[in-house]
């Protein structure tokens, strides 16, 4: 990369930002770990998610001067400044889930739907005990749709459609009690979805 990185922390988020790659989420024990870059993924940092950002939405993202809380699509608490909802829907983002997403444990919304992100669901999202909305359709993730989804008690809607998530569906979503929204039309999953989960 030729030159070592700046590095600021903002609350639960540390930004490693170099030159060459327009910005990197990381740390050691928290924080989200990405790399931004403009039209070409690269890898460097000990990251374990590459974002390719076409359109150069996250260009703020690396603006250390900046509070992560008015990063594009992110919205805080204001009374705790924690990270309440990441919302980046049709950015034309290519990577995958970084495990690390489990720091953000005040997350009440999740939407990445219509960009390019691929690979499982990391088990990390287990720990997003707050989360109510999470929309990941239209993307490439695939694998099976995990038991665990079953424990993400405050859902309300869960749109998984549109990817290529396969092998059967997961008994777990009985446990979803507040569910009214189930999307998981357009995968590979075995099976019938009950309709009487939750309150669909």
């Amino acid at each position: 990369m030729g030159s070592t990185p700046t590095l600021a922390t903002f609350g639960e988020l540390t930004l490693h930002i170099s030159p060459v790659t327009a910005g990197s989420w990381s740390s050691g024990n928290e924080g989200l770990v990405v790399v931004v870059v403009g039209e070409a993924s690269v890898t460097g940092g000990g990251a374990m998610a590459i974002v390719v950002d076409p359109y150069n939405h996250l260009k703020n993202w690396s603006n250390s001067s900046s509070s992560f809380c008015k990063w594009f699509g992110v919205t805080c608490d204001s009374n705790i400044e924690r990270v309440t909802i990441l919302s980046l829907p049709e950015m034309g983002f290519e990577g995958t889930l970084p495990s690390q997403i489990e720091n953000l444990s005040f997350l009440e919304k999740l939407e990445l739907q219509s960009n390019n992100v691929h690979g499982g669901l990391p088990k990390e999202l287990l720990q997003l005990h707050k989360l109510e909305i999470l929309n990941l359709s239209y993307n490439t993730f695939s694998g099976d749709i995990p038991t665990w989804i079953g424990s993400l008690f405050m859902l309300q809607p869960l749109y998984l459609g549109n990817n290529s998530f396969g092998g059967p569906t997961p008994q777990s979503i009985y446990n979803l009690s507040k569910l009214e929204t189930l999307d998981m039309m357009s995968n590979s999953i075995n099976g019938s979805i009950p309709l009487d989960i939750g309150r669909l």
